[in-house]
């Protein structure tokens, strides 16, 4: 289509120059198709004026003559006329060639009056137009020819750019309804200069192979193996420029065609870069001639052009998909976790999802109370026997540095584990808290797959965090409300302990205070001392998820040791022991004799002295949840069968196809068909959105 630009501008150059004349290509609105060419002076300088130019002219006359079929002479303005002939270009629509101008016989007094009168410009008007081209009777019909002439061989040049265009408008039309090797086929079944076509793709890591194949004899290569730098094509691969190469039958680099019985005399070879960065292959060649047509060459390369429009094109329609399946499972999740506020499920939800998602070998979610020793992590997958090392690692570098939400705490991080494994980290941030961290491992990703892992899980991660600061609020207000109540019990059947619990929680509330200890240690420690009268198991059935049990339970055995055993015992129990031994007796007396730096705060306290920092230290202690099965939730709801429910039982786990397939002895076909039916039966279109409707099932079953 170049070429054929440059010719048309040549030929009007060559028409114009030896006949005087200036020549130019329209379309139905008078737009220019072709650049003006020629020196006609009085044409080009009707074109220059500001004022009623020549091209306005053009414009407002095609308004009359637009459905001319032959040549004709028009006179834009009074005397001075063009030629003007209609032309077809492709896509069916209509041109107008212009050549001109001329002056009348009879009218050249006429024409130079009218410009000195309208366009006086301080130009020779008089000069200018004895310069000028005269149409006469006689001699208007040999100007008609010459310039229909023109006209023909324009339309030559369209038509051969209206085959090239058309052309190309197939390959589109293939890209976009046929598959891929339906193309190559195509091609090669109307273009003979090709003998074969084919694509090579990466399999994993510098290996690639044919994928497609067509051309006869041809079928031999497909699926071929071959490596980065490897002949011809592993060549183009290192470099990323296409090849052309001639009279390659015996040259060695043509060993991979010689081996599945092919010998190419001419190939070539054009790099096709994929969405995520990578590339695949087009190459092709003849097997009877030593070169192949420039022709040819060029269409190979559109062809390549317009598969790499067809790949991004999937590409982003797979995005779309993936991107819309994924934002449906926020929303379910959202739903999901805003109808179940308790703490255990959410961070059961968010380790399921969160691994069916990447796919990857683990999921956790590490917590910390800031006040607290213990280090807590809900996991699912195989995390080593170096978990703890890891679970250390992640407070020491999300809770000892810093817990405060800043923009760049709160972004999910890649990092490397113990074990030298890729992990995602995602903190669980609300209102500038830390809740937790979010660890996914994952398994070797694109770069691409790597940053659509990270925005989802960034989002996952908002979700999580809102979700557990609604839960521990919820939460808060529970136990609020069961401490008062029970605390209230007590007074019914023993008035006496029911007042010491009372004065016992100020108390301790002054002396934790005093103490510097955060105001959730504190309200734990005014709870154990109100419920002082009952058992920690017995306190456990109502606050399972909360340190009062244990402060009360451990309280309780402290006061009955020696002082000097008191060291290692956490502080909220040594408050709610100090505090109870007081109360028996009133008296400082008892803590004198103890070398516990507790003892002497306490004494100061009473005394109404200074405070005292307590320094706490992690404990290596990991909590992992119970793998709960869903089978029996869910069995009759989705009518699965037992096999199904086993295998729905080891998606929900973080198993892929393969790992279900190695647990349960069966095919990876076979674990396919089931977890096509298990989507079906469920009415779900991924792992994510199973988990999701599978914990809807059980929680409303509950």
């Amino acid at each position: 289509m170049r070429e054929n630009a440059e010719l048309l501008e040549e030929l009007q150059e060559t028409y114009a120059c030896h006949y005087d004349l200036t020549i130019m290509v329209t379309d139905e609105s008078g737009e220019a198709v072709t650049p003006i060419k020629g020196k006609n002076s009085l044409c080009n300088k009707l074109f220059a004026q500001k004022h009623e130019n020549l091209m306005g002219k053009i414009k407002e006359s095609l308004n009359d003559i637009r459905t001319i079929s032959s040549p004709i002479t028009h006179d834009l303005i009074p005397g001075i006329h063009m030629i003007v002939v209609p032309l077809e270009i492709p896509g069916g629509n209509k041109a107008f060639l212009w050549s001109g101008v001329f002056v009348e016989e009879n009218g050249r007094q006429f024409v130079i009056e009218k410009l000195n009168q309208h366009v006086n410009e301080g130009v020779s008007w008089e000069c200018v137009i004895d310069e000028t081209p005269v149409l006469t009777s006689g001699n208007k019909k040999e100007w008609l020819n010459l310039v229909s002439k023109l006209a023909k061989i324009i339309s030559l040049c369209f038509d051969r750019e209206k085959a090239s265009f058309d052309f190309n408008s197939f390959l589109l039309q293939q890209a976009v309804n046929n598959k891929t090797e339906g193309i190559i086929e195509k091609l090669v079944a109307h273009h003979h200069d090709h003998d074969f076509l084919g694509i090579a793709e990466k399999v994993d890591g510098e290996e690639y192979r044919v994928t497609h194949i067509a051309g006869e004899g041809a079928a031999s290569l497909r699926g071929a193996p071959f490596f980065l730098g490897e002949g011809f094509l592993g060549r183009v691969l290192i470099s990323g420029k296409a090849g052309y190469w001639e009279d390659i039958k015996r040259d060695p680099r043509s060993y991979f065609f010689h081996r599945f019985s092919l010998s190419p005399g001419a190939l070539f070879c054009y790099p096709i870069k994929r969405y995520d960065g990578s590339l695949s292959l087009l190459f092709g060649g003849s097997l009877s001639n030593g070169e192949i047509p420039k022709g040819s060459l060029d269409l190979g390369k559109a062809l390549a052009n317009v598969l790499e429009m067809k790949l991004l094109t999937e590409n982003l329609q797979k995005e779309n998909s993936e991107q819309l399946n994924r934002l449906s499972s926020l929303v379910e999740i959202c739903k999901l976790m805003a109808s179940t506020p308790e703490t255990k499920r959410i961070l059961y939800i968010l380790v399921d999802i969160s691994l069916n998602l990447v796919e990857g070998p683990f999921s956790c979610v590490v917590l910390k109370d800031k006040d607290d020793e213990k280090a807590q992590i809900v996991a699912r997958g195989d995390m080593t026997d170096q978990a703890k090392d890891y679970v250390k690692d992640v407070v020491n570098r999300y809770y000892r540095q810093s817990s405060k939400d800043t923009s760049d705490d709160s972004l999910p991080k890649e990092n490397v584990t113990p074990w030298g494994g890729t992990v995602i980290e995602c903190p669980l941030f609300n209102r500038g808290e830390l809740l937790g961290v979010l660890c996914v491992g994952v398994e070797q990703l694109s770069a691409q797959q790597l940053k659509e892992h990270i925005t989802f899980l960034h989002t996952l991660g908002i979700i999580g965090g809102i979700s557990l600061h609604l839960a521990k609020v919820e939460n808060e207000g529970t136990t609020s409300g069961q401490v008062e109540t029970l605390h209230k019990a007590i007074g019914q059947f023993d008035e006496e302990a029911y007042m010491t619990a009372r004065e016992s929680g100020k108390l301790a509330s002054e002396f934790a205070l005093k103490l510097g200890l955060p105001a959730p240690i504190i309200k734990d420690i005014i709870s154990a001392c109100q419920l002082h009268f009952y058992t920690g198991s017995f306190l456990e059935q109502f606050f399972p998820d909360s340190r009062v049990p244990w402060i009360v339970e451990e309280g309780k055995m402290l006061i009955g040791k020696p002082l000097q055993e008191w060291e290692e015992a956490n502080i909220c129990s040594q408050v709610f022991a100090i505090v109870f031994m007081y109360e028996r007796k009133r008296s400082i007396e008892l803590f004198e004799r103890g070398e516990a730096a507790i003892f002497q705060d306490f004494i100061s306290f009473i005394k109404e002295t200074h405070v005292m920092e307590q320094e706490i230290s992690l404990s290596d202690d990991l909590e992992e949840p119970e793998l709960t099965s869903f089978s029996d939730t869910i069995k009759e709801q989705a009518n699965l069968s037992p096999r199904e429910q086993e295998v729905l039982n080891l998606v929900i786990q973080g198993l892929n196809n393969r790992e279900i397939a190695e647990e349960l002895y069966i095919s990876g076909h076979t674990v396919k068909n089931h977890v096509t039916k298990i989507f079906q039966k469920l009415d779900v279109p991924d792992r994510a959105h199973a988990i999701s409707k599978v914990y809807q099932l059980k929680y409303a079953h509950s």
